[in-house]
């Protein structure tokens, strides 16, 4: 097997943010893909966890999901000790632990029994996706949703005693010649599922893929498209006649984290000068602090506006965003004779803009206050 595996994290944000994660296990000839779940309590270690063990296993079932909560819950705990041993009082996460309220993902994984037949394991909006590279067949993306690609997947939950949504599919298939598969997160399963009668040029371009610069570069083209802003993570697997593990290319997203931190402090600053920045360059002081102050999972630290600051700063963000995408959709309109100059003092026809610009408007509009959501929670647990 020839495989490619990238990851990347949502606009304007650092890979110390990305919820998703993958596992390849070459040993094991399984591969598996996690995305942690945006307003939960660690996302990120639940969505490892996951898929670590689904790689080294070939499954997950509710059973081992029961078991594996310990391991979250370990290094949550291990966690809240260490800011408190540095001084802090992470009062807001005790309090979402106390009350068990967890973490969620979903996960998809898929195992080789040899050189062409496979078992896999979806639960959510990551999904296997068969693809017949010749265009004869459409491609069929294999989930456990019982209904069109949403907000609310099914998922595993983090606290053993509680259940989460859904219920694990179990796929079976066979990977010859002139067809691959893909692993992907909901970004790649809905824009995909969107695009599945026509997704031959799409697909060209995912087989293209050399390297991660190759890979981000796509994926911001795609958000131009319609793929909407969320981390993002692509396996591709090809035949090669041997059952064997050929890692093409491996993102590794301690390296792209650690690459991040390594050049904030190379160039004396946390965080880049974009408008949704809700970041602030680190005192002096703060930078000769002990690096015991930093998390194990060497986040940059980061010190922030206060919280009413920064809940104008997202409102603000959103009600621009919102402004600018307006007047961007009508003189667009404007322009193709759609909406008339001279009528723009009247009331706007149902026919001057079309239905597929205010949809798209509407779904922007949504991803951009999930974004600001997503990022009013982490303060919030960071607090």
């Amino acid at each position: 097997m020839k495989i490619r595996a990238f990851i990347t994290h949502k606009l304007r944000e650092h890979y110390s943010e990305c919820q998703d994660r993958f596992c390849i296990n070459s040993d094991n000839h399984a591969i598996a893909v996690s995305d942690g779940m945006s307003q939960s309590v660690f996302p990120d270690y639940w969505a490892e966890i996951l898929s670590s063990f689904y790689a080294k296993n070939g499954h997950c079932t509710n059973e081992d999901r029961k078991e594996l909560c310990n391991d979250w819950l370990k290094k949550v705990v291990d966690f809240i000790s260490e800011e408190i041993h540095n001084g802090k009082n992470p009062w807001r996460l005790q309090n979402c632990i106390d009350a068990q309220n967890g973490a969620g993902a979903t996960l998809c994984g898929i195992q080789f029994i040899d050189a062409e037949k496979w078992i896999g394991h979806v639960l959510g909006d990551t999904c296997i996706i068969e693809v017949d590279i010749t265009g004869k067949e459409p491609i069929k993306i294999l989930t456990s949703e019982k209904k069109a690609f949403d907000s609310y997947p099914d998922y595993y939950e983090s606290f053993p005693n509680k259940e989460g949504r859904g219920q694990i599919e179990e796929f079976k298939g066979n990977l010859s010649d002139g067809h691959c598969l893909l692993l992907v997160s909901d970004p790649f399963s809905e824009f995909l599922s969107n695009h599945k009668e026509h997704c031959s040029q799409w697909l060209t371009r995912i087989l293209e893929l050399k390297g991660h610069e190759d890979y981000c570069s796509l994926v911001d083209d795609w958000r131009q498209k319609g793929l909407h802003n969320d981390d993002s993570t692509l396996c591709i697997i090809e035949p090669d006649g041997s059952m064997d593990f050929h890692i093409e290319q491996e993102d590794d997203i301690t390296s792209l984290i650690e690459k991040e931190v390594a050049q904030a402090e190379n160039n004396n600053i946390t965080t880049s000068t974009s408008e949704s920045s809700t970041m602030v360059v680190l005192s002096n002081e703060s930078k000769k602090a002990d690096s015991s102050n930093f998390p194990s999972n060497q986040e940059i630290t980061l010190k922030r506006h206060s919280l009413e600051e920064e809940k104008q700063r997202l409102k603000n963000d959103i009600e621009e965003f919102a402004s600018n995408r307006c007047e961007s959709i009508i003189g667009n309109a404007k322009r193709t004779n759609l909406y008339p100059a001279k009528k723009k003092k009247q009331a706007t026809r149902a026919t001057s803009i079309g239905t597929t610009e205010i949809r798209n408007f509407c779904k922007e509009l949504v991803d951009k206050c999930k974004e600001c959501i997503d990022k009013s929670f982490r303060m919030l647990i960071e607090e």
